[in-house]
């Protein structure tokens, strides 16, 4: 497979059979699909699980992608739609439950803040507030904040529009600051 074939190319390529075409598209996206799963998840085993399953959803529907956006964004469209039955089912509820609270021993924001371990339980405590979030404000940060997809590219995986992409931005970034002030609760 040419390296330097376009995501087009080889949609179109594995739309008329060819497996090796799908197999540069996973190739090409699986970190970054991995990534926006992970950040949500903070859980490997079940992240990559996730991924995979994206992959296989992607395949199966490979068929009915008419090009109108990129296959990165209709990707990033499986991806979150993956998670979010993944954070609907009945197996997310019962290991959540079984997730223990890193979280209990955080000391009060602010002290200390060049301590290494300080910042480590600063990093613990965003990842368990940003757990917290609901689903709609934890895709828009996770896109926007740590994959930094511009507004407008977010809009388009999540079919929303820009305004609602900011909006969603503003209301999570507000109650994640207020989360890491309370330590912990949302």
């Amino acid at each position: 497979m040419e390296q330097d074939s376009s995501d087009e190319s080889l949609v179109s390529q594995a739309q008329q059979g060819s497996d090796d075409a799908f197999r540069e598209l996973v190739s090409r996206h699986k970190n970054y699909v991995f990534a926006v799963i992970g950040r949500q998840l903070n859980n490997r085993e079940v992240a990559e699980e996730l991924a995979q399953d994206t992959f296989v959803r992607a395949y199966r529907a490979l068929s009915k992608f008419r090009g109108d956006s990129s296959f990165r964004t209709w990707l990033t469209r499986i991806a979150l739609n993956t998670t979010r039955s993944y954070f609907s089912s009945r197996r997310a509820v019962m290991e959540q439950a079984n997730v223990p609270l890193e979280d209990e021993h955080i000391k009060e924001v602010g002290q200390s803040d060049h301590d290494p371990v300080i910042a480590k339980e600063l990093v613990a405590l965003f990842r368990g507030c940003f757990r917290k979030l609901k689903s709609d404000l934890r895709e828009v940060v996770s896109l926007c904040g740590f994959e930094e997809q511009s507004y407008e590219e977010v809009a388009l995986s999540l079919a929303i529009p820009v305004g609602t992409v900011r909006s969603r931005l503003n209301r999570a970034r507000l109650m994640l600051k207020e989360c890491v002030k309370r330590g912990g609760e949302l």
